[in-house]
């Protein structure tokens, strides 16, 4: 029972900021992806229900829901397209500011996010590379254009 308990304080812990959904980024065109609650765990017995494993490799645990759901969006797209809208999911445009894609590579979140670009899109390394400096530079233009607006 106790083992139960620690497990649902584990998620808490490392899910707590990224459960807030209320100020997620919504480009102004384009396709909304909804924000993906994620859990970081060495093992499947520390994960929450419905959740499954993003990528091969990696202790990055997914919502199996929000998985499949961007996964649905992908039909139609291009390679690096498919990866721009995970990295949606995944991060909002203040948390990308004044980075690089080979920063963003060097966390846990940025590996897993270049494995499942390999391995599921069938995209190379650079191709990873170069979506995700294109999608840090529309995010950093989002929140130019957002800061004109106000």
């Amino acid at each position: 029972m106790k083992r139960n308990v620690t497990l649902v304080r584990f998620f808490l812990n490392v899910g707590k900021e990224n459960t807030d959904v209320s100020n997620h980024y919504m480009p102004s065109r384009g396709i909304c992806v909804e924000k993906c609650i994620y859990a970081v765990a060495e093992s499947p017995e520390q994960i929450p229900q419905g959740f499954v494993k993003f990528t091969d490799g990696h202790s990055i645990f997914v919502e199996a829901k929000w998985l499949a759901n961007t996964q649905s969006l992908f039909r139609g797209k291009t390679k690096p397209h498919c990866l721009k809208l995970v990295i949606n999911g995944f991060y909002e445009p203040s948390e990308l500011r004044n980075t690089t894609a080979m920063m963003l590579l060097k966390t846990p979140v940025g590996q897993a996010l270049k494995a499942y670009g390999i391995t599921s899109i069938g995209m190379d390394g650079t191709e990873v590379v170069r979506a995700i400096n294109s999608k840090i530079g529309t995010m950093c233009r989002a929140i130019k254009e957002n800061r004109k607006s106000k």
